[in-house]
């Protein structure tokens, strides 16, 4: 609304009578003549005509988009009055487009401009109008540009020759305002080369209402002249506000919505380079992260940024943990769950609740899955924080009940965490009845110095039992019910120092005892059945069978591995040139030194490792509450006898068939022995026994067929002599029926000398 007065110019001589009228139905108006009666007309007279009378104005709403101007006509008849006076009111409709803001025109080339602009309200399309200084806008020099769009380029202008270019918004067709005037002039850019887009920018960004982001343009465009750009922006829509502080584009979600957003860069000369990306701005979906123990409930709190009107829906998944510094929940506790959840009208937020199951595994102390959202179907919102980390707290709850209770003390077992077990460097189970522990029990505590396994009936020790164990120096074993160990027990525990095992069921050292305890300082294994233990360096020959034809290679090993240095004399019968006076096995490894060593002329050589020298500075009374190196028992390692005559297969006799019941063939017609002293060690097996049997009996093989069998079947004959080098034969025999009874005939193969092998 609006008022505006009328008064008399000049007194009359009687009443006056002014009637008004609008040419335009979309004003209407109320003249005040002091009744309540017609409003259409004022009434002067001699005694008030120079009193203004007051006129209200009214715009009515119409079905166009366009502002317009109505003509208001005031007739005064009467009183010596007949006269008429026009006021004009411009009506501004509400319905009209806003005027463009940020019009800017640019070169796009020696006869063409760029015309870029921010969108305006209720604008449905736009005109881009244009003309010389001094024309008259007209409708030959304009373009429609369709709705969304913000840019627009304008062809066949002449070259050098200033222009001014405005924007108009379309509403039903209807024009609003017109933007500000812009002047650009076209321009030749002969020789020089345009800005180009390197594709960095994004294609799509999400944004919360009142989130900003911030991108790169300097990395967005590159000139191949080198020469100095400069950057704009504009958006498609209030909603997204696009501003340019020097290289870098930075957004601000305003209201829910999207919008396109151009991005451009000029060189000196107005050639230009754009570059597009979508805005997506709407309320904020975030996820927080949860934790619960094995066999509760995790509650995952899902947050709106701003409550809406409608109810909103959402999908979420569990799914692996990708983080790889942390340890994985497994399926099995989470169950792979799935499902769709909704945050009420109004309202912020809503949990999702996901079981935890209870299994009975020794896990980390904490293991992690993740929780991640799907978008609502409707498109209301940005998923500013997807996923979330779920805890699981194992804690210490599934270990052996006596590693338990060791450590969480007086806390619930869920409630060690990982950076608790990481810190502890002492855990006693000292005759705490323990049973058999489990692979896992002392996961986590990296940081352990010392743990007390003594007393505890132990009688088996799992594979990994250590392997997190690293920084362990400690180690008491002592009085349990250990016979053997797994391979290479305390390799995950090479910083060692002492190890006890004394009072244990040792009856020889088990394989690899000692692997990478290249620090051992102390060990113990007396009381022990097997103890004193032999502590022997033996020789080995790694390059081919002992009794193989030289140059031999030989390597110094100890079974168990070497507590500690071991490093002593070398002897050789007869004496030969080039060997080592010495060997040595480091401390912590099986094998040590490796040697060559010649064949002598008489084709025998006799090698053995002496006896090591315990520590003895460590132990006794300087050291007398601690348990050096006990319960062993140091030795020479045996003799090892390179070159030997192996024994050897002798010519296959060629009997006839053969009657009777079985074969019987002296084994000095078999095997001719080598020249170890002794005799030779035999042993007789047939490939079928169902045919036929072998044995030895007395110096004789006896093969016999069996009752009611015919088929054939392989006799191996394997002789070896005390050095462990040995012949093998192998033969085949037929047995045939020969009413009434059945006889082994033939050979059916000569027998053949085998490659003789260690045994």
């Amino acid at each position: 609304t609006a008022t505006y007065t009328a008064v008399l110019t000049a007194q009359p001589s009687g009443t006056v009578t002014v009637a008004v009228s609008s040419d335009d139905a979309g004003v209407e108006f109320d003249a005040d003549d002091g009744t309540t009666g017609d409003q259409s007309s004022v009434a002067f007279d001699a005694t008030n005509w120079n009193a203004p009378r007051t006129i209200e104005v009214r715009a009515v709403a119409d079905g166009d988009a366009a502002s317009e101007t109505a003509t208001l006509t005031h007739a005064a008849a009467g009183g010596g009055y007949d006269v008429a006076a026009g006021y004009e009111v411009r009506l501004s409709d509400a319905d009209a487009a806003a005027a463009p803001q940020n019009v800017r025109a640019t070169s796009a080339g020696p006869r063409s401009l760029s015309v870029r602009w921010s969108a305006s309200a209720n604008a449905q399309g736009y005109l881009l109008q244009w003309r010389r200084p001094g024309q008259a806008w007209s409708a030959e020099r304009q373009l429609e540009v369709r709705a969304g769009t913000t840019s627009a380029r304008i062809d066949g202008l002449e070259t050098g020759a200033r222009y001014e270019v405005r924007v108009v918004g379309l509403n039903r067709g209807d024009p609003g305002n017109p933007s500000a005037v812009e002047t650009a002039a076209p321009a030749s850019t002969t020789g020089n080369r345009a800005p180009a887009a390197t594709g960095t920018l994004p294609t799509e960004v999400a944004l919360a209402v009142g989130e900003t982001a911030t991108l790169s343009l300097a990395a967005a465009f590159a000139d191949p002249d080198g020469d100095a750009l400069t950057y704009g922006a504009l958006s498609s829509d209030p909603s997204v506000a696009a501003s340019v502080f020097g290289g870098e584009l930075r957004l601000r979600g305003v209201a829910v919505g999207s919008a396109e957003v151009e991005a451009w860069a000029s060189d000196p000369t107005g050639a230009e380079a754009t570059a597009r990306l979508r805005v997506v701005v709407g309320a904020a979906l975030t996820l927080a992260d949860a934790e619960a123990p094995e066999g509760g409930t995790a509650r995952v709190v899902v947050a709106l940024s701003a409550p809406r009107m409608v109810a909103t829906t959402f999908g979420w998944r569990v799914g692996a943990d990708l983080d790889p510094g942390t340890a994985d929940a497994d399926a099995g506790e989470h169950g792979d769950a799935a499902g769709e959840a909704t945050i009420p009208a109004g309202e912020t937020r809503t949990v999702v609740e996901i079981a935890i199951a209870d299994d009975d595994d020794v896990e980390p102390a904490r293991e992690w899955f993740e929780v991640a959202l799907t978008a609502p179907s409707d498109g209301c919102c940005v998923l500013q924080r997807p996923q979330a980390r779920v805890a699981v707290l194992e804690g210490v709850c599934d270990r052996t009940p006596a590693v338990a209770d060791a450590l969480r003390g007086d806390e619930a077992c869920a409630a060690p965490t990982p950076a608790a077990l990481a810190t502890r460097t002492r855990l006693s189970l000292a005759d705490a009845n323990a049973g058999e522990l489990r692979e896992g029990d002392f996961q986590g505590l990296s940081a352990l110095r010392s743990l007390d396994l003594s007393g505890n009936a132990l009688g088996t020790l799992p594979a990994d039992l250590f392997a997190d164990l690293a920084a362990l120096r400690y180690l008491d074993l002592s009085a349990n019910a250990l016979a053997a160990l797994p391979p290479g027990p305390f390799v995950d525990v090479p910083q060692l120092r002492t190890l006890d095992l004394s009072a244990n069921g040792f009856a020889t050292l088990p394989p690899g005892l000692f692997a990478g305890l290249t620090n051992l300082g102390e060990a113990s294994l007396a009381d022990n059945p097997g103890a004193p233990f032999p502590l022997a360096v033996e020789l080995a020959r790694t390059d081919a069978a002992v009794g193989a034809s030289g140059p031999a290679t030989v390597e110094a090993r100890v079974a168990a591995g070497a507590p500690f240095a071991l490093r002593l004399p070398l002897t050789a019968e007869p004496g030969a040139d080039g060997l080592p006076q010495m060997v040595s096995v480091p401390a912590g490894t099986t094998a040590g030194t490796s040697f060559a060593a010649a064949e002598p002329p008489g084709g025998a050589l006799r090698l053995q490792a002496g006896a090591p020298t315990m520590p003895a500075a460590r132990c006794g009374d300087e050291w007398p509450f601690r348990a050096c190196f006990r319960g062993f028992a140091p030795m020479p390692g045996e003799p090892l006898m390179l070159f030997r005559l192996p024994p050897r297969a002798l010519p296959a006799p060629q009997p006839e068939p053969l009657a009777g019941d079985d074969l019987r063939l002296p084994l000095s017609s078999l095997v001719a022995a080598g020249d170890a002293p002794g005799a030779l060690r035999w042993q007789a097996t047939s490939s079928d026994e169902s045919i036929a049997t072998a044995r030895i009996v007395g110096g004789d093989l006896l093969v016999e067929p069996e009752l009611g069998a015919e088929g054939r079947a392989e006799i191996v004959v394997v002789a070896t002599d005390a050095a462990g080098l040995a012949a093998t034969l192998r033969f085949e025999v037929q047995v045939e029926f020969f009413a009434p009874s059945r006889q082994a005939a033939g050979w059916r193969s000569v027998l053949r000398n085998v490659a003789p092998a260690p045994r």
